[in-house]
């Protein structure tokens, strides 16, 4: 297993797509511009896609993503120990793999992030949101969102480069850029 000490600024000067699990990623897939030199794959949302990269976090991931043989695992698990996995147990706390993609992004020093589906749902909607779960009663979603939003936004601004961040869509992009 590789650490991803050793891939720290690797990627300087270059762009990468993050691709994330919200209902935008196709449409964001679109709209991103036209040279990208790599794909940051989040779980299973891009398998379709020939990422570079997949980042995970839940141990169920595995049997979906161990075939996809022209990528790199990142991961904080020490349990997938095979030659392309990169071990980032560097990550300071948080429970999104999608958070964990746009870190390592930042990490291997890419010149510009783009991230693509990590939107959320009109709340007029009555749909969920990315993060949320079917753990949350329907009075506390309102409220666990509005939590979490914050959160990935303090998360964003504690990068070592967050004007390198740019969001295809989404009111992250609204509060960030």
């Amino acid at each position: 297993m590789q650490r991803i000490e050793t891939y720290k600024d690797t990627h300087k000067g270059q762009t990468c797509a993050v691709l994330c699990g919200g209902p935008s990623l196709p449409l964001d897939l679109r709209n991103l511009p036209e040279e990208m030199d790599v794909l940051i794959g989040v779980n299973q949302h891009s398998l379709i896609l020939p990422c570079d990269y997949i980042v995970f976090s839940d141990r169920h991931m595995w049997p979906l993503i161990e075939s996809i043989k022209d990528c790199k695992y990142i991961t904080h698990l020490n349990k997938f120990d095979t030659n392309r996995t990169i071990h980032a147990g560097i990550w300071p706390p948080m429970g999104y793999s999608g958070q964990r993609a746009i870190y390592a992004a930042d990490y291997m020093g890419f010149e510009k992030v783009y991230i693509c589906g990590m939107n959320q749902y009109d709340q007029n909607e009555k749909r969920e949101y990315w993060w949320e779960g079917p753990q949350c009663k329907e009075m506390q979603k309102h409220t666990h969102c509005k939590a979490d939003l914050g959160r990935v936004k303090e998360f964003i601004d504690s990068l070592n480069h967050p004007e390198r961040i740019y969001f295809v869509s989404g009111q992250l992009k609204e509060i960030h850029q």
